[in-house]
């Protein structure tokens, strides 16, 4: 005897739909093209920019597969400069935890367009980049004299998506100090790292790279730009000052916003403007009345700002005159 089945129809088991971060990382990249798209890619030869510039763009391993979108962005970056060799120069650097010259300045549009970012992967190794970034500006092929009495300005344009996780062992400097520390000699094949994940010595040491470019070079113009897990302070550390988000530091957590941000404010324009006063610097504290003194003590001990002598009560100035202790003399 046969058993008709209680069972209902078996129902046709199709194909399961992408996961959701799948369907995520799709319509970043659908946002990000687009917005790329309208940025337009003809050369911007309104702005007149005289100078060289250096894109120092992250490929570290959390770049993951934004980074074909980061080359085109800087790509039109680049187009927003008139490239000729009395105009602007162009050169790119790549860094995770090590650091390699892409292009050496060039006013060749087109050696710039077929340029290729070498895959992702590493850590993130900001100092060595700042360096590496600052010795093609200043000490390598593609360097020009002044023209029409003016010498090129010089600007270092930094993109990361994270903070820095190497340091140099004992806290080395690129080119050394007066110490006797031999540092890296300016070469990276010398400059071992520790790298880890970040940390509040690694983020300080990447400041102080940034600090000692700048100092070196008065006319070099820092500007830090950073998105995802970037350090926002860090970023503004590393800019030239005043550093703001309205200045020569820029920070958000999507890329596409950074991608619109540069719709509307050009980076030609912005170096070709003059920089703003750095702000002013705060006043030395006042000299200690006499060593180990209290803070109470000290401030006793300094007169108020403008006085000749100690205020007087009331009762004091209509009832006798104010005679001056001898050390006052």
């Amino acid at each position: 005897v046969s058993r008709r089945s209680t069972k209902g129809p078996r129902r046709r088991q199709g194909r399961a739909g992408p996961p959701s971060g799948f369907l995520a990382r799709m319509r970043l990249r659908l946002s990000t093209l687009t917005a790329l798209a309208s940025y337009g890619s003809a050369s911007n030869s309104d702005c007149k920019y005289f100078g060289d510039i250096t894109f120092v763009i992250d490929r570290s391993s959390s770049i993951g597969d934004k980074l074909p979108l980061i080359q085109n962005f800087t790509l039109e970056l680049i187009k927003g400069f008139d490239l000729s060799p009395e105009t602007a120069q162009a050169s790119v650097v790549a860094f995770n935890h090590d650091a390699s010259v892409i292009s050496e300045l060039t006013s060749d549009l087109s050696t710039l367009e077929n340029i290729e970012i070498p895959a992702v992967k590493g850590y993130t190794f900001i100092s060595n980049a700042l360096a590496l970034g600052e010795q093609v500006l200043y000490r390598t092929a593609g360097q020009r004299g002044k023209i029409n009495g003016r010498s090129p300005g010089k600007l270092l344009f930094l993109l990361t998506d994270g903070e820095q996780s190497c340091i140099r062992p004992n806290g080395t400097s690129w080119e050394g100090d007066d110490q006797g520390s031999d540092g890296c000699d300016g070469q990276l094949d010398k400059c071992l790292e520790y790298c880890d994940k970040p940390s509040a010595e690694a983020r300080a040491e990447a400041i102080s790279q940034a600090d000692e470019i700048k100092a070196q070079n008065d006319d070099l113009l820092v500007y830090a730009v950073g998105f995802a897990s970037a350090n926002r302070q860090t970023l503004r550390a590393i800019a030239s000052p005043p550093a703001s988000d309205t200045n020569y530091s820029f920070f958000d957590s999507d890329l596409t916003t950074v991608l619109e941000y540069f719709k509307t404010n050009d980076l030609c324009t912005t170096a070709t403007q003059p920089r703003p006063p750095p702000p002013p610097a705060p006043p030395p504290p006042p000299p200690c009345a006499r060593a180990g003194a209290s803070q109470q003590e000290r401030r006793r001990s300094q007169p108020r700002p403008g006085a000749l002598r100690p205020p007087l009560s009331r009762q004091d100035r209509t009832t006798r005159s104010w005679l001056a202790p001898a050390s006052w003399a």
